[in-house]
């Protein structure tokens, strides 16, 4: 009994135990989670299947909270979280002056998306590590993070441009309306996302090449 009581998570009004493996992630609707992990080196897994159907939200606005050191890392997909293979933008922790680590992760990738709130104690100090976890699907317009906290190579193209937005929605509307309904426009969708960070390096340090990227883009509306 103690060591069952001591995973156990409670969600609102009710309990569930931690999943501390990624085959038992717990499904995640965006209800504020209180979690705790034990004084030890450990990690709690969660999943979320995004609303692709409503292309006014952009982003997950998933933060977390607490008074312990503890990282969220967030995958697009099953096989980046078992490898732990995510980008470095979508990872953080909760060294900041509140407490708090906020992602904003794109809906941009078809299937559930997870995530892991991971701890390591101090060696001084072999507490356990509570915290409260919660998401919502916003809108996040082109200006947002400067281009360094963007994936998006079409974002950073766009960002600063008198009808940015206008355009984003445009290209989210043709993802999908068009690309995600086909396995062709997925693996189409899927590539772009894989060379995405590359270019946006290149973009970050090329005013021409950013406005190349966003003439080319008006051309194909």
């Amino acid at each position: 009994m103690l060591f069952v009581s001591f995973f156990m998570i409670p969600l609102g009004n009710s309990a569930l135990a931690a999943a501390t493996t990624i085959d038992q992630a717990q499904q995640f609707d965006g209800e504020t989670i209180n979690g705790e992990l034990p004084a030890k080196e450990s990690e709690a897994w969660y999943k979320i299947t995004p609303n692709l159907q409503n292309t006014a939200d952009t982003h997950l606005k998933i933060t977390l909270s607490s008074k312990q050191i503890v990282q969220l890392s967030v995958y697009a997909n099953k096989e980046q979280a078992e490898k732990d293979e995510g980008f470095p933008e979508y990872i953080a922790d909760t060294s900041t002056k509140d407490g708090t680590a906020t992602i904003h992760f794109p809906k941009a990738w078809e299937g559930d998306y997870w995530v892991k709130v991971s701890y390591i104690p101090e060696d001084d100090k072999q507490v356990e590590a509570t915290y409260t976890l919660s998401y919502e699907q916003v809108f996040v317009a082109p200006q947002y993070g400067a281009a360094e906290d963007s994936n998006c190579a079409v974002e950073v193209a766009e960002q600063g441009k008198s009808d940015a937005i206008t355009q984003l929605k445009n290209m989210r509307t043709i993802r999908d309306g068009i690309l995600l309904k086909s396995d062709a426009g997925k693996k189409l969708n899927k590539l772009y996302y894989s060379a995405s960070p590359y270019l946006v390096k290149s973009l970050l340090v090329n005013a021409t090449e950013r406005n190349q990227v966003a003439g080319n883009l008006k051309k194909n509306k």
